[in-house]
């Protein structure tokens, strides 16, 4: 079953990330020798273990770490020179991530630039966002973009084209590959644009996307993909880390003889 798996299904939201919370530091801060301190006094503060908001909270951030969470009754040492933040009537939560965006893809239908978007992702909390296929020039470029100025975006993770049959599903952000050999030679140029995760598109078949996965894990590469001619069960047992949208795993589900009936969707 593939629900009994080490596989994670990555669906269109986004994923909260424990003991980050979100601020908007100068980007001189995180990368002074000395780490600097951030002081938020008299925020509240959600607690999952027991679903309740608590009140009055101070929280001391040094450096990137979030080194004590106090409450007003509870004595708080302040370094000299800590940045303070009143939090009064305001609440911190954890930084969210996207897990599933084609920041340039989608950019390019928006008519839109990375400068313009990605500084809204931080202002509603998303601290981080997860690309899954991207044309990779453009998609490097709003990475860098991200990097120089974290005071006003988020962490950027890249990602390959999508890999695909040949001609590929989506012409401009695919890439295909016919034969399992040619995978080594299209990493190692992938490599070179630091992405961080590779991805399998609908049109791959078994032979192709196991090599993939194997080639992409002996080089430390994350596996991802979008399934068709490869099946959840196959991938799952070839090794994939994760599968993206649940059609990938549901039309692997269903009784062969109970989708031959109309609507069984």
């Amino acid at each position: 079953m593939i629900s009994t798996v080490r596989c994670t299904i990555a669906f269109h939201f986004v994923w909260s990330i424990l003991g980050v919370v979100y601020l908007a530091t100068p980007a001189t801060a995180w990368a002074a020798e000395t780490p600097s301190v951030v002081v938020i006094e008299g925020c509240s503060v959600f607690d999952p273990e027991t679903s309740t908001m608590l009140a009055a909270r101070t929280i001391v951030v040094r450096g990137d770490k979030i080194v004590s969470v106090t409450a007003a009754d509870q004595k708080v040492e302040i370094p000299e020179g800590a940045t303070r933040i009143d939090g009064r009537g305001k609440f911190a939560l954890p930084g969210l991530i996207d897990a599933h965006t084609h920041s340039v893809h989608v950019l390019d239908y928006a008519r839109m630039t990375g400068d313009e978007v990605l500084p809204l992702y931080l202002a509603a909390g998303v601290t981080s966002i997860r690309s899954t296929g991207e044309e990779i020039v453009a998609a490097t470029l709003v990475a860098r973009w991200a990097m120089a100025h974290p005071e006003s975006a988020p962490r950027v993770f890249t990602c390959s084209p999508l890999l695909d049959a040949d001609p590929p599903i989506h012409r401009d952000i695919g890439r295909g590959i016919t034969d399992p050999a040619q995978v080594p030679a299209i990493l190692d140029d992938l490599q070179r644009w630091n992405i961080s995760t590779v991805k399998i598109y609908a049109g791959t078949g078994r032979p192709v996307g196991k090599a993939i996965i194997d080639e992409g894990h002996r080089r430390g590469l994350f596996i991802t993909a979008h399934l068709g001619n490869y099946s959840a069960q196959n991938a799952v047992e070839d090794g994939i880390d994760c599968l993206e949208h649940i059609w990938s795993v549901y039309n692997y589900v269903i009784p062969s003889d109970l989708k031959r009936e109309p609507g069984y969707r």
